[in-house]
């Protein structure tokens, strides 16, 4: 079953039952945090923005046993983080954990680089406040 996805949490259960929305699931970090917390027996939210990306997740999921939907949204607008907590919500009764792994910059090169300003508005877009008015 979900073991597939990572043997070393076979018989970690610490998420079994638990229902956990993955921001920016859709590759990278956001997917290996979605395929760990279904390995320990999640129910996964994929939140994602691009449709492809975020059906390869849940197929993956699906392929290992582990329950999951996915909902598209640009969560950098409020009322689409609003709607991915309702569809949440509305499928599985509640919300136990929220991993914002999605991430992305307006400009990249190396830290050092960033100016004070550059870090600010990068502070100011982040998904934190969004996400966190709507629970």
């Amino acid at each position: 079953m979900s073991a597939a996805l990572d043997p070393g949490a076979a018989g970690a259960l610490r998420f079994r039952g638990k229902v956990c929305i993955v921001t920016g699931a859709g590759q990278g970090i956001g997917r290996a945090t979605a395929r760990r917390l279904g390995a320990e027996g999640g129910r996964i939210v994929v939140a994602e923005r691009v449709a492809d990306s975020a059906a390869e997740t849940v197929r993956q999921l699906a392929d290992a046993g582990v329950e999951s939907m996915a909902v598209l949204a640009d969560l950098g607008r409020h009322a689409e983080a609003q709607r991915l907590m309702h569809e949440t919500v509305a499928r599985w009764g509640r919300i136990d954990v929220l991993a914002n792994v999605v991430g992305g910059t307006i400009w990249w090169q190396p830290y050092h680089r960033y100016t004070e300003d550059q870090i600010d508005s990068e502070l100011e877009r982040s998904l934190f406040p969004t996400l966190w008015c709507c629970l």
